[in-house]
């Protein structure tokens, strides 16, 4: 999946313009370049369009327009962009900018989220440093006129302005940022930063001023929306490094703390031993993190009991190359949470250790407590997670809550037991194994028809094991609701990028009135299922071997009842794959009826075949003695590009019959034959004993129908017809004339 976000789109199109200056072409030549940024900075659901680029071979270029927009239409406009640069420099490996500068950007609402890449990250930490480039980076000065934020993006309009300068080079960082508001002067930010690998140093200056009303008080919907400062400031050494943090609004320090590293005297060979071939480190860092204030104010009112006025958050670590990351403890504890713990991580980027406990308790004197959700609708009773880990590989996690009250839902009591083993050694796959159990008491969906389809509670035991990079086993899974159930293997692969779902599964419902409402029909009966099989839903591949079965069915349709009988027999061995679609059987038995097919079909080729048997049609016309007697129905349709044929044959009682046959169109034109013979005519119109016959074509071409029959009756009638039909108008012409 290719993506750029708009700052390195950015870049990207700053170093485009400025090594297309370097090449000796015509003056025709932008056109290309503009079609080249175009290709280059567009990916998924985002696309570039360039407007005029001109100076693109000398030390100054610009700009007219570039728009970014998505599936959705444009959503970022930047105008007026200038770029002053000094060619000569990069022959000695330095892209020096004098200036980099826009009019104006417009962000005229938030961009469409794209979909999370489901790859997964490498395991392997790695320690911070800035990238060694091939050429250095300089830009002497950013400046962009005015940055418009327009109404949709937070519900207000904005305008900014942003100036500020960038050097990069041999490892070291140094750049400055300034945004003011235009249309709240004094409202501003003001950014310091530099780093450089070599001395290890690092400076840092965040300052955030605005007024009552700001920007980021209104798009947090802060209550009143309150002044706001925040400072964060720190200079030193990565080996002796502080940062001091604080928070305040309306002129009253809500949040306050620091960020400490410190040098660690390099653990002796006693007290640690890096694994085989681990590079020795020169120097272990130690970190630490305290933050706490009341941040009530700064919430909604029904966040409030939650958090309360003592939120304290800390943090104690250490990590060493060749040694992995160490959290000696963590902690995170308001009003009603409390989270702490301990973990460590190998070198190579795995779990060794861990140990961490969380729980939330209303306050005093309340029953339910509020959560921290979107909507602030969901509330919770009481809640206690452990989750725990040991170095040679047993873990085990537990928890329980009660009374949680969710929109959609509400849940008397829950819990959740498991534990296994995880064997995470270096040069083989991963390997899981455990048990889980699970159990809902008091489930009651919002919504009345799921309601009564789960119940109120429902239990899962499963077995849980790899298999292989990227795949998990559950064995032996018994999901069980109040009288149903579901059983047997399921194995998810394909984890890392994209999912497959393979199992092997039985499932039952002894009473199928519980789905009366969602079938909105009074539904009665017991079914039992097996089913074999795998689906892959990104790709819409499935491969199935279903057998069910069911007993004193009833869906409370009289017609369809009648044909059922209560009974029901279906069996289906199939799939849809890259090469099409395939049924290699499929079979239905319910009482009156029975039905088989089987065949395959793509988007250029196959050949379907079918056969259906209704014993009596007077099931179902009951009030038509005439027609009782037999159905049967067989049919074939086969495919060759964009062109079906096929026949149809319905037999009927006492030798009637009708013959359907033909070619039709993927674009609908169609060539039909039909003959059709009713015997016993009698049956209906006692005065004309004997049978009529029908012979005839039909011919569809652009919606317009031509028809053409011939048809005999008793007592030597004939007659011929034929017509038009209009699908557009719905007119029709029909002639006939006869004897």
């Amino acid at each position: 999946m290719r993506s750029r976000s708009p700052l390195p789109a950015t870049l990207l199109l700053s170093t485009t313009l400025a090594t297309s200056a370097m090449a000796q072409e015509d003056a025709t030549e932008p056109s290309y370049l503009e079609s080249f940024l175009e290709e280059t900075l567009s990916g998924d659901n985002q696309f570039i369009e360039v407007t005029r680029l001109t100076g693109a071979f000398s030390s100054q270029a610009s700009i007219d327009q570039i728009t970014v927009a998505d599936a959705d239409g444009i959503w970022l406009e930047l105008t007026g962009a200038q770029l002053d640069w000094n060619r000569l420099a990069l022959l000695t490996g330095a892209f020096s900018v004098n200036h980099l500068k826009a009019a104006e950007i417009k962000v005229l609402r938030a961009p469409k989220a794209l979909p999370q890449d489901p790859s997964l990250p490498a395991p392997e930490a790695t320690p911070f440093e800035l990238p060694e480039l091939p050429v250095s980076i300089e830009l002497g000065e950013i400046k962009i006129d005015r940055i418009s934020l327009a109404e949709p993006l937070f519900g207000f309009a904005a305008t900014l302005n942003l100036a500020g300068d960038l050097k990069l080079a041999e490892g070291s960082l140094a750049t400055q940022l300034k945004v003011n508001r235009l249309d709240k002067p004094g409202d501003r930010l003001l950014l310091a930063a530099g780093y450089a690998n070599a001395s290890r140093q690092i400076d840092l200056s965040l300052e955030l001023d605005e007024a009552a009303g700001g920007l980021l008080s209104s798009a947090l919907s802060l209550p009143g929306a309150p002044s706001l400062q925040l400072n964060v400031a720190g200079s030193g050494p990565v080996e002796d490094f502080e940062a001091r943090i604080a928070l305040a609004s309306n002129g009253e320090e809500r949040l306050a703390g620091a960020v400490v590293l410190k040098a660690l005297a390099q653990p002796t060979a006693t007290e640690a031993e890096p694994s085989e071939g681990a590079v020795p480190s020169t120097q272990a860092i130690a970190f630490s993190a305290d933050l706490g204030g009341d941040i009530d104010v700064l919430l909604q009112p029904d966040y409030r009991p939650f958090f309360g006025p003592d939120l304290q958050m800390t943090l104690r670590g250490s990590t060493a190359a060749g040694l992995g990351l160490t959290l000696d403890s963590f902690a995170l504890r308001t009003r009603a949470l409390r989270l702490s713990g301990a973990l460590a991580m190998t070198n190579g980027g795995q779990l060794d250790t861990a140990n961490i406990r969380a729980g939330i308790t209303p306050p005093d004197g309340v029953a339910a407590v509020t959560l921290p959700l979107a909507g602030a609708n969901t509330t919770l009773g009481r809640a206690e997670v452990l989750a725990q880990k040991v170095s040679d590989g047993p873990w085990a996690v537990s928890a329980e809550l009660r009374q949680l009250s969710h929109p959609q839902a509400l849940i008397a009591a829950g819990s959740i037991t498991a534990k296994g083993l995880l064997n995470q050694e270096t040069g083989l796959p991963l390997q899981l194994d455990g048990k889980i159990q699970a159990d809902l008491k008091g489930f009651h969906l919002r919504d009345p028809a799921l309601a009564a389809a789960t119940g109120s509670e429902i239990s899962l035991t499963t077995g849980l094991t790899s298999e292989g990079p990227g795949a998990l086993q559950l064995t032996n899974l018994l999901v069980q609701g109040d009288d149903y159930q579901a059983s047997g293997d399921l194995v998810l692969e394909g984890l890392q990028a994209g999912l497959k779902a393979s199992g092997d599964l039985r499932l039952g419902a002894a009473n199928m009135a519980r789905f009366s409402d969602l079938a909105g029909q009074p539904l009665s009966g017991a079914i039992q299922a097996q089913i074999k099989g795998s689906v892959t839903p990104l790709s819409g591949a499935f491969y199935a071997d279903l057998a069910l079965q069911g007993q004193g069915l009833s869906a409370g349709i009289a017609e369809l009842d009648r044909l059922t009988e209560g009974n029901l027999s279906l069996s289906f061995t199939g799939g849809r794959s890259q090469s099409g679609l395939e049924v290699e059987r499929f079979q239905l038995i319910s009482g009156q009826i029975s039905a088989e097919a089987s065949g395959n079909l793509n988007s250029q080729a196959g050949a379907l075949t079918l056969q259906a048997q209704l014993k009596d049609l007077g099931v179902l016309l009951p009030d038509s003695p005439g027609l009782a007697g037999g159905l049967q129905l067989t049919g074939d349709v086969a495919r060759d590009k964009d062109s079906f044929s096929g026949n149809l044959r319905p037999n009927g009682p006492n030798s009637s019959f009708a013959d359907l046959s033909g070619d039709v169109q993927l674009d609908g034109d169609a060539d039909l034959t039909f003959e059709a013979t009713l015997a016993e005519l009698q049956r209906f119109l006692p005065e004309l004993p004997g049978k009529v016959t029908a012979l005839g074509q039909a011919q569809r071409r652009n919606a317009h129908w031509q028809v053409s029959a011939d048809a005999k009756a008793p007592a030597g009638a004939e007659a011929h017809l034929a017509g038009t039909f209009d699908e557009t108008s719905g007119l029709a012409d029909i002639n006939a004339k006869g004897q």
